[in-house]
């Protein structure tokens, strides 16, 4: 087995906003249509990503640096948003950079472990983002091109659960 290391990446969260309601309305087999259509176009525009993971509506890539991960973000949800929006569908997207634990374990019931603030807080960014929003951290902001920083304005501090700090953030702007 492989030992696991500390490394600095980007990591993006995608989550699918209404899909609860299709639950609800016992629309599972449209739900999945709808999913597997994003997934397909995922993999198509996340094209920069190092890994990927499709699991329920959700979607988590990882990524070496900042810029790609926003790049391919502002992509997908440009390519997303029409089909999304006809189904009354949406996604938020959530995008951190920091250190987190990866270890390949080349265990077939345990493949990959990951875990650390890069995750949490990246997935609780997707978490306060409004539906066709991409809400960045402050560390992935000020890595980005100024031409690219124009897609985005400064959003309020948020109180990260169970980190202890509050976190500026940026949200795309349309």
């Amino acid at each position: 087995m492989k030992k696991g290391k500390i490394l600095t990446k980007t990591v993006l969260f995608l989550d699918l906003r209404g899909a609860s309601r299709l639950v609800g309305e016992d629309n599972l087999e449209k739900l999945a249509e709808i999913v597997r259509s994003l997934f397909e176009k995922a993999r198509k525009e996340l094209r920069d990503a190092e890994f990927r993971r499709y699991q329920g509506d959700e979607i988590m890539a990882v990524y070496s640096e900042a810029i790609p991960a926003v790049n391919d973000a502002l992509r997908l949800r440009k390519e997303c948003s029409k089909m999304l929006f006809e189904v009354g569908l949406d996604a938020g997207i959530g995008i951190h950079r920091d250190k987190g634990f990866f270890w390949d374990t080349m265990d077939k019931d345990i493949k990959i472990i990951r875990f650390g603030d890069v995750f949490n807080i990246a997935k609780r960014l997707e978490g306060a983002s409004y539906g066709g929003d991409i809400t960045i951290s402050e560390t992935v902001f000020h890595e980005l091109d100024p031409e690219v920083r124009k897609h985005f304005a400064a959003k309020q501090s948020m109180k990260i659960k169970n980190w202890g700090k509050s976190l500026r953030t940026y949200v795309s702007v349309r």
